[in-house]
């Protein structure tokens, strides 16, 4: 770890705003695993988020000795 890494966060996390862009999208692949009689699914979505009050969470920092 870094020694400034955040190693908890606490706070009031209903400050803290998710948007999902898009919906969830489904991939299906019948190719990349024919060979082992396999089907391969992927899934992906886009989010991001904002602290609308940055006085409501608060982090513990990793120590440096």
């Amino acid at each position: 770890m870094a020694s400034d890494a955040k190693v908890l966060c606490f706070g009031d996390f209903s400050r803290y705003c998710i948007r999902e862009a898009g919906g969830l999208r489904l991939e299906r692949s019948d190719d990349l695993y024919f060979h082992k009689d396999q089907v391969a699914l992927r899934g992906k979505t886009r989010v991001d988020g904002v602290l609308t009050d940055a006085t409501a969470i608060n982090y513990l920092h990793e120590a440096v000795t």
